[in-house]
């Protein structure tokens, strides 16, 4: 637990997707380019909210590019993973 809490809490904003997916992976349901829903890797149960700006480059609103810089991120927290 004490791993999620530091990778979760070294994410600031100015940081890109890339960062954020070194440990977490995006959860399932709806998610777009300017926000979702990650889970940490190794225990699917914590969760953080991620806010984006939006890569410049993006070839279109399906595509989230590692370049997407964060603006928000939530607190890790508890939660079931969901899946589509």
């Amino acid at each position: 637990m004490i791993n999620a809490l530091n990778a979760a809490t070294r994410l600031k904003a100015g940081m890109l997707r890339s960062d954020v997916e070194k440990d977490f992976d995006l959860d399932g349901g709806m998610s777009g380019q300017d926000r979702g829903t990650y889970t940490y890797r190794r225990c699917h149960y914590i969760k953080i909210n991620v806010e984006f700006k939006v890569h410049e480059g993006a070839p279109n609103r399906y595509t989230f590019s590692p370049d997407d810089e964060i603006t928000k991120i939530s607190g890790a927290y508890l939660a079931y993973p969901l899946s589509d």
